[in-house]
């Protein structure tokens, strides 16, 4: 989620063209069009046994049910 979220940030931020001159109020925010670029552009850190954990502490402690289908994009 933190390299994530790093590359959405930086997505704003490359399509300044003069960027030693720009205006902080001129840099638009981050929006979820950013987040669905940059998950093209960053790779998953997270191994399927690692996964397999996270699944299982879900099924246990979590708020809702997720389901491997939901995890596919």
């Amino acid at each position: 989620m933190k390299v994530l979220s790093a590359e959405a940030a930086m997505i704003p931020l490359r399509s300044i063209s003069d960027i030693a001159n720009v205006d902080i109020n001129n840099i638009r925010k981050t929006e979820l069009v950013d987040f669905k670029a940059a998950l093209n552009m960053v790779k998953a850190t997270v191994n399927q046994d690692d996964l397999q954990k996270y699944m299982d502490w879900n099924d246990k402690y979590g708020s809702f049910p997720i389901s491997p289908e939901d995890l596919k994009d």
